[in-house]
């Protein structure tokens, strides 16, 4: 479902990426009303970013610390929730990477940029994945194969069936 991949050059502690990690899966699953196994995460650690590596107005300006987010657009998604969806995103980073004081006081730790591209199409576990908007009935007639994971051991799938449980409002019950 939606992949946010976390580009970045200031090193960042187990702590830190499960704070950003929780903050993200939380933020995307409230905002857009899915459950939390939809979200996904990938940290991708730039230890020896070259001068030449990044680009902006066609000038070398180093390494930069960037997340790109692609998420299901449709629905009722449009681009004040993108907006702030990658300003909530950026103020975790700050709040969690930067620390007190916020943006523009950690000198090489800020976050350059957080894209949110919207318009994901895609399989993932085997299944298509469903339009936004479509969750709860998507949940639906996906649920005895949810059943069936579990059942199986795939704790992901015991997750989703737990969640499902406390959040009604994620199938319409």
């Amino acid at each position: 479902m939606p992949f946010y991949h976390i580009h970045h050059v200031t090193s960042l502690s187990s702590d830190q990426r499960q704070a950003l990690a929780k903050f993200i899966t939380n933020l995307h699953s409230q905002t857009f009303n899915t459950p939390s196994l939809f979200v996904n995460i990938k940290f991708t650690h730039i230890s020896n970013a070259e001068p030449e590596d990044f680009f902006v107005g066609g000038k070398a300006v180093g390494g930069k610390n960037y997340i790109l987010a692609n998420v299901r657009g449709g629905g009722d998604r449009g681009a004040e929730a993108f907006e702030g969806l990658a300003e909530k995103v950026e103020d975790a980073w700050d709040a969690v990477v930067i620390g007190t004081g916020g943006r523009g006081r950690g000198r090489g730790k800020e976050l350059h940029a957080c894209f949110v591209f919207p318009g994901l199409f895609g399989r993932e576990r085997g299944m298509t994945l469903p339009l936004a908007g479509e969750d709860g009935q998507w949940l639906e007639d996906n649920w005895y194969h949810f059943e069936e994971m579990a059942k199986n051991g795939d704790d992901e799938f015991k997750d989703l069936i737990e969640e499902v449980g406390k959040r009604s409002e994620l199938i319409g019950k």
